[in-house]
């Protein structure tokens, strides 16, 4: 099965025909199977806990153990990340003072937010820390889109809000997102005053933070958080425009009743935090959260059991984020858990984490983005980008693509990235061994490797048309389904 490469490109149809032979039992002479099959739930959990794994990573990690570098990761302080913080710390927007910030170009800020976020889960050692921002930029999302200045606000809630509470307790992070300007400009919270309330960001306070939809709160109880968020906005003006301000003369001081908690009125901005200490310790938010986050971890259809599981780890340690973690990742349903397709950014990352780009790449992943299908904290709803395969099936052809043009030729980082997945082999099987298990963790079925082969040709390694070709092995196995479902 030899194809020239305009055969290769048009339409797909190597990758139809690989997809096929992936499912048979084929036992075709061509070349040598040489298992160099990981540990599944190695890979799993590299694939889970973070953004997949780099060059090196399945071995360390076999020889660590998965549960040890869970504990490792749960743990980010004590992981050495000066690299890749020093390229964050470069950018030069990202680290600013919001008064230093809003002066800079609102199409730079936002551009270098994406940058910050896509080279610190590509690079960062603190995976785990990383899929955690990454969850609760969804559990608490603030689209870029709604006006320009929102950008400058988002930065200062993923640098200040978000990333350092990531790992804690689940009602410190509410308090904090309670204070987060861009949270409260995207929901309207600055327009909510007494005598004229807007319910935005009450409603989604219950129905998308804490308790979730069915916990059976009443538009009362909407109205009556709306009441007790009057005054919670951002100064409008002067120097420091964009910071939080609580203004009292725009808070309702009458008595309020949210959620079967007596508020009596008097309080002012503390009643915030004793109505957050009260929806934070029901059952329906236990539930509400165990379910998002076993879903992001384990399965679309997440176990009962296990989300039942989680809810109680969450109800006896006070909404430990790490407790939750360990009884995810801890659990029979995670080891057992059924293959789960990457969201677009998720899948990027670890096409760059597989072959070991360095950041002179991430740029033109990050660009690449919008056409995969999710752009940065674009989503315009408050709900987050969707967490399950359905809402991405229809944009696989997209992945394909980009993986072509990301292995064309014209990124030499790219190119020595597959030569040294190629290991320096001087056999076509020893080379296709070490490619295959350096991106998929596993040896191919006998049938799609038999075709591979086949592919390469019998070339030598310094022939130009060859590495071309192995160039494209490399985009066929990032694009493959063992990939792709993680």
């Amino acid at each position: 099965m030899t194809l020239g490469r305009r055969e290769f490109i048009q339409g797909s149809s190597l990758l139809a025909t690989l997809a096929a032979l992936s499912c048979s039992r084929s036992s075709g002479g061509g070349a040598t199977l040489v298992d160099k099959s990981a540990d599944p739930l190695v890979l799993r959990g590299l694939h889970r806990f973070g953004f997949g794994h780099r060059p090196g990573d399945v071995d360390r990690v076999s020889a660590q153990g998965i549960l040890e570098h869970l504990e490792e990761q749960l743990h980010p302080e004590a992981i050495d990340d000066s690299r890749t913080e020093q390229l964050v710390a470069a950018l030069s927007t990202y680290s600013l003072p919001l008064a230093e910030l809003r002066k800079q170009p609102y199409t730079l800020v936002q551009y270098e937010l994406g940058l910050a976020t896509f080279l610190r889960a590509q690079l960062s050692s603190r995976q785990l820390h990383e899929a955690m921002v990454e969850f609760w930029s969804d559990h608490f999302y603030v689209t870029v889109t709604k006006n320009p200045f929102i950008n400058y606000l988002k930065v200062v809630d993923d640098r200040d809000v978000i990333r350092p509470r990531a790992l804690g307790r689940f009602k410190d992070l509410v308090k904090a997102v309670v204070k987060s300007t861009a949270m409260l400009s995207f929901l309207d919270n600055i327009q909510n005053e007494k005598g004229n309330p807007n319910e935005n960001y009450a409603r989604e306070l219950m129905e998308l933070h804490t308790l979730g939809v069915t916990a059976g709160y009443s538009q009362v109880d909407v109205e009556e958080l709306a009441r007790a968020l009057t005054g919670w906005g951002m100064h409008l003006d002067g120097e420091r425009i964009g910071e939080f301000r609580y203004d009292d003369s725009l808070h309702d001081y009458g008595e309020k009743r949210v959620f079967g908690l007596d508020l009596p009125g008097s309080d002012g901005e503390d009643e915030v935090s004793r109505l957050i200490d009260h929806l934070c310790e029901q059952p329906a938010t236990a539930h509400f959260l165990a379910t998002k986050l076993s879903r992001r971890f384990v399965a679309d259809d997440p176990p009962a059991g296990l989300v039942a599981e989680v809810g109680r780890t969450y109800l006896a340690t006070g909404g430990n984020v790490k407790s939750m973690l360990r009884a995810i990742f801890r659990s029979r349903e995670f080891a057992a858990a059924p293959k789960k397709l990457k969201r677009p950014f998720k899948y990027a990352v670890s096409v760059l984490r597989a072959l070991g780009c360095d950041e002179q790449v991430t740029e033109a992943a990050l660009q690449a983005l919008p056409g995969l299908g999710q752009p940065l904290y674009f989503w315009p709803m408050p709900n987050g980008y969707p967490d399950v395969a359905e809402a991405w099936l229809p944009g696989l052809l997209n992945r394909w693509n980009f993986c072509l043009e990301l292995l064309d030729g014209g990124h030499e980082r790219v190119n020595d990235a597959v030569r040294a997945l190629l290991g320096g082999s001087r056999s076509r099987g020893a080379a296709l061994d070490a490619l295959s298990s350096g991106i998929l963790g596993t040896s191919l079925e006998r049938g799609v490797r038999n075709a591979l082969f086949d592919h390469v040709g019998a070339g030598g390694f310094d022939d130009p048309l060859t590495e071309e070709r192995w160039r494209e092995v490399a985009a066929l196995l990032l694009s493959h389904p063992d990939f792709q479902w993680s």
